[in-house]
């Protein structure tokens, strides 16, 4: 999950994890299936080289047609698009006959219409022929219960900040400013190779986030018709020891190690962790 949230794009949301008979080849050991919702700007061949790419560093080998592999990942929906190419064909040609795939599918997108079935994914799953048993199981990143094990507690102090993402940084600096909050700092960060600006804005104990993109990515954030919260972040201590114990108790943490950033007088540390349902929840250590 991290790598396709760092390599193309947003995860948003994701379902929980299915265990699931082997389909097409079944003498074999059962499957785990998971669908996720992704916000992303690649083009639709693109985000398939970035799939196979997230599968090769899952030690992914094409040996056996539907036989046994360490990570699969297919793009069932790209919006309502139809795409028929040598390499690519969305949506999944096989998706109305598995399911395995529209059970998680299901649980995330029940209302969409599948492009050329004419048909919502909840439909296809009522009249789906597969009698393959699809179970979900409690090894679901986010509902996993505390282990019993563990040494390790979550330290939160308190809530830090809340993350805005805005269309322009001097517009909102000044609304900000009007409701009382100072800017307490000014900063840039890197965004796919492109520059983009942050403001700290801040008043008694409360910190507000001001980002601004770069283009293209600052394009849908113009385009939106209501504003958003990004994320909120939670101040903790020790970075390093809440990105252990976030890994240890299964949370889907999104990046690979906690991530460093320039703000503030010496620097800050962080991570994302995914709620149930695609919320963003940072922890971060200011230096």
């Amino acid at each position: 999950m991290s790598q396709l949230n760092k390599l193309a794009g947003r995860l948003v949301a994701q379902s929980a994890l299915y265990e699931t008979a082997a389909w097409g080849l079944e003498d074999q050991p059962a499957f785990f299936n998971q669908a996720v919702c992704l916000e992303t700007h690649l083009a639709p061949e693109a985000l398939l080289d970035v799939c196979q790419h997230v599968e090769q560093l899952a030690g992914r080998e094409r040996m056996v047609r539907w036989g046994a592999r360490t990570l699969d990942v297919d793009i069932l929906l790209y919006d309502a698009a139809v795409i028929n190419t040598p390499r690519l064909q969305v949506p999944h040609p096989r998706l109305a006959e598995r399911r395995f795939a529209l059970v998680p599918l299901a649980e995330l997108a029940a209302g969409v219409l599948h492009p050329t079935l004419g048909r919502t994914v909840a439909e296809l799953l009522a009249v789906c022929q597969d009698q393959l048993a699809v179970t979900q199981t409690e090894l679901n990143p986010n509902h996993l219960p505390p282990s019993s094990s563990s040494h390790m507690t979550l330290k939160i102090n308190r809530l830090q900040h809340i993350g805005l993402p805005i269309s322009d940084i001097s517009v909102s600096e000044a609304f900000y400013k009007r409701l009382g909050f100072h800017t307490a700092m000014r900063s840039t960060f890197m965004h796919e190779g492109a520059e983009g600006q942050v403001a700290m804005m801040k008043r008694d104990e409360m910190i507000l986030e001001l980002y601004q993109l770069p283009e293209p990515a600052l394009s849908s954030i113009k385009q939106r018709q209501d504003g958003r919260i990004d994320h909120i972040a939670f101040d903790v201590d020790d970075i390093d020891e809440t990105f252990a114990y976030l890994n240890q108790e299964g949370f889907s943490v999104l990046e690979d190690s906690p991530v460093f950033l320039n703000f503030w007088e010496k620097g800050c540390k962080f991570c994302y962790i995914l709620g149930p349902d695609g919320e963003r929840l940072e922890f971060c250590q200011i230096l």
